[in-house]
């Protein structure tokens, strides 16, 4: 077990746990939505481009978690959002109404605020933050999910209820709501899947696995080096959030049709396909993921599906310009998750968002890391 969890949780009046100031639980508490926001989350990003990312942000009032207990726990969280939530915790002794509420949600809650609600990446992240959650917790879906920003919808939402269970957002909540046990969730930044530099991912092939189960996707393939089953990762460009109402998206391939023709050519005995993941259901690309031997794609957020690639498979990941780290988050996730990993480094610059690789660059590292793999 790693090393956070062997902390003893900081207990107060057992209404309040603050484990190893990365998350809290908490029984018995109390939301006073009243006049907090107006209403909003959720709207088709369509109708909300060019909004201001502040406007996505609650501005949460002071009692608006209360808490039934006569003092207030002294709990820090190294700086996160959950350190705001925790200033505007009162109580319940310094509210006027002790036990009148308009409604009580029983079960568990994990209450969650998005950072980078369109990456795949970051959205994992915090999905796998939640996981830790309930294994802390010995706690099993379905949980209630209770979203703590006014961010647009995005296709990345279907995670939570898929996952986890019932969805709603903090901004369409109305009146006094009471929540017999609520989890304020590892913050996103604070996730140890963003954390290239680690040894580790902790249970990587349990949350795999988690996922799978979720989606009802067997997890089940057995390689055959005679033929291997290839997938490009295509980046294109599409709106995902309120600011980028062109839908320009960054480092992407030009030669497209060159690459996956090349590739094909040289294995010709095995699946060689390409897609623009982030326009299908996560079903379907789970789907699609777990029959795939070898993930290959420029940097990005595409490449977290090497979470989901069956064991003993590859990842190829293409670094452009200054995005050379020393240690990437892609090559990171194929060493917690023991897969053959190589690399393209392109040394030129993007023209107009668009990078060059060169065919015989790629072919020679997918035959490398396939060798690798038989």
């Amino acid at each position: 077990m790693w090393s956070w969890l062997q902390f003893d949780s900081l207990k107060h009046h057992q209404v309040f746990y603050n484990y190893g100031h990365r998350f809290a639980y908490l029984r018995h508490v109390i939301i006073d939505s009243q006049n907090a926001f107006e209403k909003h989350g959720g709207e088709p990003v369509e109708d909300v481009l060019d909004q201001e990312r502040k406007s996505e942000l609650l501005d949460l009032p002071s009692g608006f978690f209360s808490l039934a207990c006569e003092d207030m726990p002294v709990s820090h969280f190294s700086g996160s959002y959950l350190d705001t939530w925790m200033n505007v915790t009162v109580s319940e002794t310094r509210t006027k109404n002790k036990t009148e509420v308009d409604d009580v949600v029983s079960g568990y809650t994990l209450a969650l605020q998005r950072y980078k609600y369109t990456s795949l990446l970051n959205t994992m992240a915090t999905v796998y933050n939640a996981f830790l959650t309930t294994l802390v917790l010995n706690v099993t879906p379905p949980i209630n999910i209770l979203i703590m920003d006014g961010h647009p919808y995005n296709v990345m939402n279907e995670l939570w209820s898929n996952v986890f269970g019932k969805v709603v957002r903090a901004g369409h909540l109305s009146g006094k709501i009471k929540f017999e046990n609520m989890i304020w969730n590892i913050p996103e930044e604070k996730s140890l899947m963003l954390q290239p530099a680690k040894g580790s991912m902790p249970f990587a092939d349990e949350f795999r696995q988690f996922i799978f189960s979720a989606y009802g996707v067997s997890s089940e393939r057995n390689v055959m080096c005679g033929k291997l089953s290839l997938l490009f990762v295509w980046r294109r460009d599409y709106i995902t959030h309120a600011r980028n109402s062109k839908g320009n998206v960054s480092r992407k391939i030009v030669n497209e049709k060159e690459l996956l023709s090349a590739v094909q050519k040289t294995f010709p005995s095995f699946d060689v396909s390409g897609y623009q993941m982030d326009t299908f259901s996560m079903k379907t690309q789970l789907k699609l993921v777990a029959q795939t031997d070898v993930l290959m794609g420029m940097a990005g957020s595409g490449l977290t599906h090497a979470l989901f690639l069956p064991q003993n498979g590859a990842v190829v990941e293409v670094k452009s310009g200054s995005l050379n780290p020393t240690i990437s988050q892609f090559e990171a996730m194929a060493r917690w998750r023991d897969l053959k990993y190589g690399s393209v480094s392109i040394e030129a610059q993007e023209q107009d968002h668009y990078v060059y690789v060169p065919p015989k660059d790629m072919i020679d590292v997918v035959k490398r890391v396939v060798s690798n793999m038989c």
